[in-house]
């Protein structure tokens, strides 16, 4: 029913364009790695898929894509971060006018969410007021879901986070009395539970458990002064493929239990 649905809502837009503005595209960060995979699913469909960086002086170019396009979507608050209040504001009213759908992607937990506001305020607060309860809003987590709802969004879904469009099977040969492996997947960042998982590594060491702790991702500056436990096995940033192969192992196996990513989307035992 609910592939029925996607593509229900996909062919209403066949032969139009979706203008997606965001602080960032890369592929080895969260923000980005969802939209690839939105427009992998997308591509080869009648439909034209801008993207848009956003950045602070660039305003009449925004407003002539948003001025183009049949569906705007916002990916993440490094939009509202990136671009002057103002700007941002009248790109809205030019989709107010032209009847043109807003979707607003969350990616940010209620923690970063709560930092943005002590940074930048009253950008935060307008966008909040203004603009997103009367924009579809797409949560990575039912958890987010539900805070985002609080703060008067009026329609929200939650879409979890893809690796990308192809699956290995979980492997089926379970051994229950093997010790657990302890995986995370995500960038290293403080927000991200850096030092929860080290010390977590620690504890376990000490009780002489024998769980083996392992987190896939790249080092970035978000985990400067963070403390990084020995007992964590930091492997660094790994292709989709080799993450879905990690996820592929069973529960129980010489390297198995596995808990991925705090980061709101991704917590799945």
């Amino acid at each position: 029913m609910r592939d029925i649905e996607i593509y229900s809502n996909v062919r209403r837009l066949l032969g139009k364009k979706i203008l997606v503005i965001g602080g960032s595209f890369g592929n080895h960060i969260g923000v980005g790695k969802p939209i690839k995979v939105f427009v992998e699913y997308l591509r080869g469909l009648d439909l034209e898929i801008e993207f848009h960086l956003a950045t602070n002086g660039d305003r009449e170019n925004l407003l002539r894509k948003v001025s183009e396009a049949s569906l705007v979507l916002i990916n993440s608050f490094d939009v509202v971060r990136a671009l002057k209040e103002r700007d941002l504001d009248d790109a809205y009213r030019v989709c107010e006018m032209r009847g043109t759908p807003v979707v607003f992607y969350c990616h940010e937990t209620l923690f970063v969410y709560r930092r943005l506001v002590a940074e930048i305020g009253g950008k935060i607060d307008a966008f909040v007021k203004k603009i997103l309860p009367n924009s579809h809003v797409l949560a990575v987590s039912d958890r987010q879901a539900d805070w985002l709802g609080a703060m008067g969004c009026r329609s929200v879904r939650t879409v979890y986070n893809s690796i990308g469009s192809q699956f290995v099977p979980v492997q089926q040969n379970v051994d229950k009395t093997a010790q657990p492996l302890i995986l995370m997947v995500g960038t290293q960042q403080r927000r991200k539970g850096v030092e929860l998982f080290s010390h977590v590594a620690d504890l376990s060491k000490r009780k002489g458990l024998g769980w083996r702790f392992v987190w896939l991702g790249a080092y970035t500056k978000g985990a400067d002064a963070c403390y990084r436990s020995d007992h964590v096995e930091w492997v660094g940033h790994v292709s989709a493929e080799e993450v879905r192969q990690w996820l592929a192992k069973p529960r129980y196996s010489s390297s198995a239990r596995l808990t991925t990513r705090f980061r709101s989307g991704w917590v799945k035992p």
